[in-house]
């Protein structure tokens, strides 16, 4: 009977040694700079990394802390999630390829929720979205639009990307998307900047 006891205490302690050396990693893994370069940044997340510390510095303050876990996601690994997810419409991407969050799909769908709710607030909405105010700023990016892309008439586009969703129990024809599964469309907006 002791015999049973003293292995059972050995098998506990390894699993409790085993998960720290996991947290452990998973947080030194984190840590790690993988991009050196900024045209990776702007591969993964669609941003220069000059933009994303710009970015983690506006947001940080709204960003709640970690109340249950001494050492809970950063903001950076909660913005790199959020950016990552909406560059490329998918989880797995997170998941699976983009070492540097190295997350849950759970945790993934936390950080995007609530750096999403962030970017929403007022005064991150007003320093990053501006729309021309008056007929100098709409000609002046028109035309800058126009030596660009040479596309007359037009001061900015929108762009977007089909994300997944779980069917929905109210109005499923809504959501109901040409590629055969239920899907919402988030919308970007793009304002051509006029220098």
């Amino acid at each position: 009977m002791a015999r049973l006891f003293v292995l059972l205490s050995l098998l506990e302690e390894a699993n409790s040694l085993d998960l720290y050396n996991s947290r452990r990693q998973a947080q030194q893994i984190r840590a790690m700079r993988l991009f050196n370069r900024n045209k990776d940044y702007v591969n993964v997340y669609r941003l220069s990394e000059e933009l994303i510390n710009q970015l983690e510095e506006d947001i940080k303050f709204f960003i709640k802390k970690p109340q249950r876990r001494h050492r809970g996601l950063s903001v950076r690994i909660k913005l790199l999630c959020t950016l990552s997810f909406l560059a490329s419409g998918s989880y797995q991407r997170i998941i699976g390829q983009n070492i540097n969050t190295f997350l849950s799909q759970p945790s993934a769908s936390r950080c995007i929720c609530e750096v999403v709710e962030t970017l929403n607030h007022p005064t991150i909405i007003s320093k990053y979205i501006k729309f021309p105010q008056n007929a100098e700023e709409r000609l002046a990016l028109k035309e800058r639009f126009y030596e660009k892309f040479k596309i007359p008439g037009v001061i900015g586009c929108v762009d977007g990307t089909f994300v997944t969703i779980v069917r929905p129990t109210e109005n499923e024809e809504r959501y109901y998307c040409r590629k055969g599964n239920h899907a919402r469309k988030p919308t970007k907006w793009s304002v051509v900047a006029s220098r």
